[in-house]
């Protein structure tokens, strides 16, 4: 198991406003929990999970690091806008299973969740899941040959999605080292 965290700073400024105003800068940070946990032979499970304000450019699937948050000005309000670190939540699982030692598989599912702030778009990034399933051919050492079908879903704020499916063909030489 691993432990790792970050702590960071965000911010932002307005080029080409005089002194770049807005700008501002918020804290980002965030937590990753991850491991492997061998089952039998050379099988094993690979798992992650994250969680932090402003970490999306950290973890696979996506989402904001910083945006706006806060009231928009009105006729009767000033209104208060700030930059805020975005929450994120984000879990990966992955079982690598090894058939004999010419074939290999690898089934898994990852999905990230934010935590939007009410000034970001409809169209903004708020969740998305990832599902895929491989099998591996090593036909001679170094060489690696395989096929693999991916299905990936996407929410954005405002509750529409997009989905995906395809599938992908690999093949893969290691100069001077053996798997």
């Amino acid at each position: 198991m691993q432990v790792a965290g970050i702590l960071r700073s965000l911010g932002y400024d307005t080029k080409g406003t005089p002194k770049n105003e807005p700008k501002g800068d918020a804290l980002g940070w965030g937590i990753n929990l991850s491991g492997t946990i061998n089952t039998w032979g050379k099988d094993k499970i690979l798992w992650q999970y994250v969680y932090g304000h402003g970490v999306a450019s950290y973890m696979n699937d996506g989402g904001m690091d910083l945006a706006p948050e806060g009231r928009l000005p009105t006729d009767t309000d000033p209104g208060n806008v700030d930059a805020e670190a975005v929450p994120l939540t984000g879990i990966v699982a992955y079982y690598d299973h090894y058939w004999n030692d010419e074939f290999s598989s690898s089934i898994g599912y990852s999905t990230t969740f934010v935590d939007n702030t009410n000034l970001q778009t409809d169209d903004t990034f708020e969740s998305a899941q990832y599902a895929s399933v491989n099998l591996l051919y090593y036909p001679v050492p170094n060489v690696m040959v395989g096929g693999e079908v991916i299905w990936g879903d996407l929410e954005f704020k405002d509750g529409s999605t997009q989905d995906d499916t395809r599938v992908q063909f690999s093949v893969k030489y290691n100069w001077g080292k053996s798997f």
